[in-house]
C-alpha cells in the first residue's frame, strides 16, 4: 500500500481517497480487507477512486487525486525512491489471475495453452535476467526496475510452479465475489463448479517429463512406442523427473515398461491419446 509522503501510518488514511480499478475487482477488495485489519471500514472511513491500473494509480498519486493505492512491483520500489510512504504488504493469500473459459472449450485449445504457460513459467525462474530484459523492452520501465521485479517475482513464489491457486486464495476470491453481488450469496460452492483442475494434469504430470523426452529426441512430434522408450529412458538419465505415476521405479525404464505406459497408461484427460503404439 502506497501512500502520499504526508501519510505515515494507515490510520492516516481515514477520510481519504483510495485509487482502484473498479468497485468489483480484485485490488478493491484486497485493499479493503487490508485496511479492515486497522479498523476503516468502507464507506464510513474512506472512499475509494476509480482511477485504472497500477500505471494510471501511480499517475494519481504523483497528481495527489488520491492519497493511497496498492501498487504491483515494481511500482511500489519507485514510488519509495520518489518519497513516497509504504504502509506494508498485503500479506494475506488472494488470487488475482486465473484462466477463465467458457463451458465446453476444446480440451486441446485450452492444455496446450496451459502447457505453454508451465514452459514460460519455468523459463522464466531459469531467466531472470533475461526476462527482465524482455519487460524493459516491452515496456516504458527502466531495466533495473524491470530486473527488481523479475527477481522478486521468481524468488516470492508469486506464481505457483503448478499454476494451481491455493485453497485460501481461492476462498478469498470467492468471498470477494459474494461481497460485491458477483455471484448469489446463497448456492452451490463457486469453486467446486467452476474449478476444473484436470486441464492441468498434462502440466503437473507430464511436462517435465515431456520436457526431457523432447530434448533428448529433439521434438519430434510422432514416436513410436521403442522411440518413446528410449527417449523416456534418455530423459531419466539426465536427471529428468519422470512421470509422477512411475517415481517409485527407478530410471531409467525399460524399453517394454516405458512402451507399455506409453500405449496404456496415457491420462485420459489429455487431447491425443494415442490408440495404437504412435501418438
Amino acid at each position: 500500500m502506497i501512500a502520499l509522503p504526508r501519510h505515515h501510518t494507515v490510520n492516516d488514511l481515514r477520510g481519504g481517497r483510495i485509487g482502484t480499478s473498479s468497485l468489483t475487482e480484485g485490488t478493491r477488495h484486497v485493499a479493503e480487507r487490508m485496511l479492515a485489519a486497522y479498523g476503516l471500514t468502507y464507506p464510513a472511513d474512506y472512499d475509494f477512486a476509480l482511477e485504472g491500473s497500477h500505471v494510471e494509480r501511480w499517475k494519481a498519486l504523483q497528481a495527489g487525486t488520491i492519497d493511497a493505492a496498492l501498487q504491483m512491483i515494481p511500482y511500489d520500489v519507485m514510488a519509495v525512491e520518489a518519497g513516497f510512504t509504504d504502509l506494508g504488504p498485503v500479506t494475506e493469500e488472494f488470487a488475482l489471475n486465473s484462466v477463465c473459459v467458457a463451458i465446453g472449450p476444446e480440451r486441446a485449445w485450452l492444455s496446450s495453452f496451459l502447457q505453454a504457460l508451465a514452459e514460460a513459467t519455468e523459463w522464466f525462474r531459469g531467466h531472470v535476467e533475461q526476462s527482465a530484459a524482455i519487460a524493459a523492452a516491452r515496456t516504458s520501465i527502466e531495466p533495473r526496475y524491470a530486473l527488481l521485479a523479475c527477481q522478486a517475482l521468481a524468488a516470492e513464489g508469486v506464481i505457483p510452479r503448478d499454476l494451481r491457486s491455493s485453497p485460501g486464495a481461492l476462498a478469498a476470491v470467492t468471498a470477494a465475489l459474494r461481497s460485491s453481488g458477483l455471484i448469489p450469496a446463497e448456492g452451490p460452492e463457486p469453486i467446486a463448479a467452476a474449478v476444473d483442475y484436470s486441464y492441468l494434469l498434462w502440466t503437473r504430470t507430464m511436462w517435465p517429463w515431456w520436457a526431457a523426452a523432447r530434448s533428448a529426441c529433439g521434438s519430434r512430434p510422432n514416436f513410436t512406442a521403442g522411440e518413446c522408450a528410449r527417449s523416456c529412458s534418455n530423459g531419466a538419465r539426465i536427471g529428468r523427473r519422470i512421470p509422477r505415476r512411475s517415481r517409485s521405479t527407478r530410471a531409467p525404464w525399460s524399453s517394454s515398461r516405458c512402451a507399455g505406459w506409453w500405449t496404456a497408461g496415457w491420462p485420459r484427460a489429455l487431447p491425443c491419446r494415442p490408440r495404437t503404439s504412435r501418438c
